[in-house]
């Protein structure tokens, strides 16, 4: 099964091999901004924070649906859970939540500790600090050929939370320059 959603159609569309075609999503009342897999399960969520899960019966399943402020919401699994990104585009700035499976609704986190979350032109992931080989997690990267590639860090630390420069911690630069191969003749 494939799940995608698109700016130009106003449901979720679901593509099942079996069939051979798109089936909208059509009960479902909101429009949906991001998609992520997580335990087999398609999650979607709106610019509220609305977040449902797409059965593989095609069924619509809440999760919960709390208010939650801000421009741009994006999802990606993190060492088994599921994040909710928040991003408030005017201020730079980032909330970052953990969905509480039990009670179906979402938490807000402090810290990702040796955390990095990439969102970049549509995807999403996330990494330990030591598996990238940098000092710090902690941050999520948001680079998006909309905003004309540009970078923000955002560090969760309590001393320091706001969009830093890539300047500012330049050994996150190394991770989007070409292998030193391609440069030599």
């Amino acid at each position: 099964m494939v799940l995608g959603i698109s700016d130009y159609f106003p449901h979720p569309m679901l593509f099942c091999y079996l069939n051979k075609f798109w089936k909208p999503i059509s009960d479902m009342s909101t429009k949906y901004v991001d998609i992520c897999v997580f335990k087999r399960r398609f999650y979607l969520v709106d610019n509220t924070g609305r977040t449902v899960t797409i059965e593989s019966d095609s069924s619509v399943q809440l999760v919960d649906n709390p208010f939650i402020p801000g421009d741009r919401k994006l999802l990606v699994e993190s060492e088994g859970a599921l994040l909710l990104v928040n991003i408030y585009e005017n201020l730079m700035t980032f909330n970052v939540f953990r969905l509480d499976e039990k009670n179906k609704k979402w938490v807000k986190l402090m810290s990702l500790r040796n955390r990095v979350l990439f969102f970049v032109n549509g995807c999403s992931f996330s990494a330990s600090a030591s598996d990238l080989c940098v000092a710090k997690g902690n941050c999520v990267i948001f680079i998006d050929d909309a905003y004309n590639i540009c970078t923000y860090f955002y560090n969760y630390c309590l001393d320091r939370s706001q969009p830093l420069s890539v300047s500012e911690y330049f050994e996150y630069l190394s991770l989007f320059s070409a292998p030193e191969w391609i440069g030599k003749s």
